[in-house]
């Protein structure tokens, strides 16, 4: 069924994160994570943290994964000091239509470009 499909894109792409915060425990320091794949025309995603994802869609942002945060300043994170897991990431499954376009970026950009953070952002990309 469509939806197990969904559902299995999405258990996908938790795996990649968990795969990626095991061969991270040997490395000093932390990171916050997203993954994304395609599977026909579906857009699977695993968030964790306030890296993210944006997906625009006649210049408006129509999805959007949620920063995720202990507290202010503070976002989940895979680190060999942290216990946040890939099981605590946000997935999505969202469908995919010709022209949409995707970002990915760290919290450094959605900090600092307000318009691609807004539900109703005009991207002059899209056009």
């Amino acid at each position: 069924s469509a939806a197990a499909e969904a559902l299995s894109g999405g258990a996908e792409a938790r795996g990649i994160l968990h795969t990626a915060h095991g061969a991270s425990m040997a490395v000093p320091g932390a990171a916050t994570a997203v993954v994304a794949l395609v599977r026909g025309r579906e857009l699977h995603v695993a968030n964790l943290g306030d890296s993210g994802l944006r997906l625009i869609r006649g210049g408006q942002v129509v999805a959007a994964t949620k920063q995720q945060q202990h507290y202010w300043d503070c976002p989940f994170q895979f680190g060999s000091a942290s216990s946040d897991l890939a099981s605590d990431a946000e997935v999505l499954s969202l469908p995919l239509e010709v022209g949409d376009v995707v970002i990915l970026a760290s919290d450094g950009v959605y900090d600092n470009v307000y318009a691609i953070t807004t539900p109703t952002a005009t991207m002059a990309t899209s056009r």
